[in-house]
């Protein structure tokens, strides 16, 4: 199957957004020096810049971004049968 340039676009950023989001650092700070803590710090804004931004990023760049995210992180269209203070995905719309 080929894919067209936005979908290749939109699954190069999809796995940007996977790595970037599974960046753990949860590192004691005991063993660093004062100018790896710094960096550390510094390491972490930034990511967390661009995890905030990111959805209105892929609009900018013409990519179809859901307007509401299951908890999970696909598409939200459905109401959950549990409480939840927002729309879930299809598998995700029962209490199982």
């Amino acid at each position: 199957m080929s894919h067209t340039e936005k979908q290749k676009l939109q699954k190069a950023r999809a796995w940007f957004k996977f790595q970037l989001s599974g960046l753990h650092l949860k590192i004691k700070s005991t063993h660093l020096t004062k100018y790896e803590r710094a960096m550390l710090a510094q390491l972490c804004v930034y990511r967390n810049i661009l995890l905030n931004d990111f959805d209105s990023n892929s609009k900018k760049l013409g990519l179809n971004v859901p307007k509401h995210r299951c908890w999970c992180g696909r598409e939200g269209k459905y109401e959950a049968e549990y409480k939840h203070d927002g729309l879930v995905c299809y598998k995700h719309r029962k209490n199982e």
